[in-house]
């Protein structure tokens, strides 16, 4: 692979990633399960600091996202931000990058930040969040969120 190709691939891997944290993004913003869920595929594996979890199917995933959601309401999170900061192709269906994700409040001042490295996988045409594992080292995510994982995570890991 010539060297603009291999940029051409890192650029495209990047666009992947950043429109599917932007379509996932604006579900969370939104609270809408419906359009969350079809971008995760299933098992979904997810490593948070100290925590890991398998999520198995449908009804997991929506315990996940109903717990997140109501946490980031608690918080008085208003909005958040996600920024693909690296991708690139391991093979022609996955991609793996990370990207950085601020939670903001009323007046878009940033709450808390964290970097999240995950892998897409392309299935049946649709690009989709596979594994996913949140870094400690950047102010984590949010104590009450990494809680609920590792409650979730007791009740349905293996």
């Amino acid at each position: 692979m010539m060297a603009d190709d291999k940029l051409l691939s890192r650029c495209e891997a990047k666009a992947i990633y950043q429109n599917l944290l932007d379509i996932i993004g604006q579900a969370i913003e939104c609270a809408d399960f419906d359009s969350y869920a079809p971008h995760f595929s299933l098992p979904h594996r997810m490593v948070a600091p100290e925590n890991s979890v398998i999520i198995r199917d449908q009804n997991h995933l929506r315990t996940l996202f109903d717990g997140m959601i109501d946490t980031l309401r608690r918080q008085s999170v208003k909005g958040l931000t996600r920024a693909c900061t690296i991708a690139e192709f391991v093979d022609a269906e996955t991609i793996r990058g990370s990207h950085d994700t601020w939670l903001l409040n009323e007046a878009a001042q940033i709450k808390q930040s964290y970097v999240a490295l995950s892998t897409l996988r392309l299935i049946d045409g649709h690009w989709m969040v596979s594994d996913s594992q949140y870094d400690s080292a950047s102010a984590a995510l949010p104590d009450e969120i990494t809680r609920r994982l590792a409650q979730q995570g007791n009740a349905f890991s293996p």
